[in-house]
């Protein structure tokens, strides 16, 4: 009974991440109008996510209320998602960076081929956070800080992102180490304006007149 026991606790505290997916993967190609409908799935591991990014599915790291895609609607994220469209980190250099990681790592559609009149590799990032961030402002920080760090795009890191599918999963480790979630920095105080300003430059008399009495 002891041993029963112990197995009770073991599954009681297993750790359960959620990320979201879009159910429709029919209709991939109209993945701009992907607004409603999100489903937020739960996992134990990255395998769940590279199942989904591999077969076909519309997902993201955000999960937000009801499924609906806003930044509004941003409840909290339990991983990062970078995209590296035109790299200074090759594919092989990202796979030797991120080796340590809790991580997958999946080339996307245009990977190798010609966009934009250049050929490189084209490939994106999930990477578990070390936990998880229920701050919209703080996790948008974080995903930038990561994007300048392994020069990612730093455009693809606001909280209503979603991520089509990936052609190939090249890499993966789903028992590293993860990111540890980075505090937003304190806002600079702004210093009061005195309540008087002096001067020692001339004021004219007529101008003093018109401070004091105002314009008729």
């Amino acid at each position: 009974s002891r041993t029963i026991f112990r197995l009770i606790i073991n599954i009681t505290k297993r750790d359960i991440y959620m990320f979201s997916m879009h159910p429709d993967r029919k209709n991939v190609k109209f993945h701009s109008l992907y607004a409603h409908g999100y489903t937020s799935v739960e996992e134990e591991n990255l395998r769940t996510i590279a199942r989904a990014v591999l077969n076909g599915y519309v997902t993201s790291p955000c999960v937000w209320e009801k499924g609906i895609r806003k930044s509004i609607n941003w409840l909290f994220a339990d991983y990062l998602v970078l995209d590296y469209d035109d790299p200074a980190m090759s594919l092989d250099e990202a796979c030797d960076y991120y080796k340590d990681y809790t991580h997958f790592i999946g080339t996307t559609k245009s990977h190798q081929k010609v966009k934009g009149g250049k050929k490189c590799d084209r490939y994106r990032i999930w990477v578990k956070l070390d936990k998880r961030c229920k701050d919209p402002k703080q996790y948008t920080y974080n995903t930038k800080l990561w994007a300048k760090k392994t020069a990612a795009d730093c455009q693809a890191i606001d909280n209503a992102r979603k991520f089509l599918p990936c052609s190939k999963i090249v890499q993966g480790n789903m028992e590293g180490k993860t990111i540890k979630v980075v505090t937003l920095p304190k806002p600079t105080p702004i210093k009061p304006l005195p309540s008087t300003l002096e001067t020692n430059r001339y004021i004219p008399m007529w101008a003093k007149v018109v401070l004091q009495s105002g314009c008729a």
